[in-house]
């Protein structure tokens, strides 16, 4: 497979897993309007500002999915969960490329090496998100406040924001 097959295979897999964490957190359901509209809004655009200019272009489907959950939920606090799947995402990312170029590695076959980083991203990710709806699930039902609601918005945007700069500048090849 050729390197740009590759990152264009892993961008549609991180989006699918983005949409997937807030549907299941979230408890969504999207009609076939609204899922027309996901591909046509969301992904198309996304996979296209990936060609020109990478990475960064993960900020537009944030940005337009934290717009279309906020419209389905009418919860500012959905707004987070937008965040906290793209924190998530991040985490199984790196998580998972150093189980697979580093330890399987070893082995030598690239095709292998691929499909275990791609297997391993997928179930990072899910099991992220369960383990985040168990825990927001405990918290909603004990200790969150409204008013705590626009403080965790707040925080969790300026998280993602200094996490994604910082991660952008790791060179992964270190």
């Amino acid at each position: 497979m050729g390197n740009l097959t590759i990152e264009i295979l892993l961008v549609f897999i991180q989006y699918f897993i983005m949409l997937f964490f807030c549907k299941y957190v979230l408890d969504l359901n999207f009609s076939k309007k609204q899922f027309l509209f996901i591909i046509l809004i969301m992904f198309l655009p996304t996979a296209i500002l990936f060609l020109f200019i990478g990475p960064i272009s993960i900020l537009y489907l944030v940005l337009i999915l934290a717009i279309m959950v906020y419209r389905e939920t009418k919860c500012i606090m959905s707004i987070l969960h937008v965040f906290m799947a793209l924190i998530f995402i991040v985490i199984s990312d790196n998580i998972s490329y150093i189980i697979a170029f580093r330890l399987l590695n070893a082995i030598g076959n690239e095709q292998l090496i691929i499909i275990g980083y791609f297997l391993f991203l997928i179930v990072f990710a899910i099991v992220f998100a369960i383990f985040y709806k168990r825990v927001v699930k405990f918290l909603s039902e004990r200790w969150v406040f409204k008013s705590v609601s626009y403080i965790s918005v707040f925080l969790g945007i300026a998280t993602v924001i200094f996490m994604y700069i910082n991660i952008m500048a790791i060179d992964h090849d270190n």
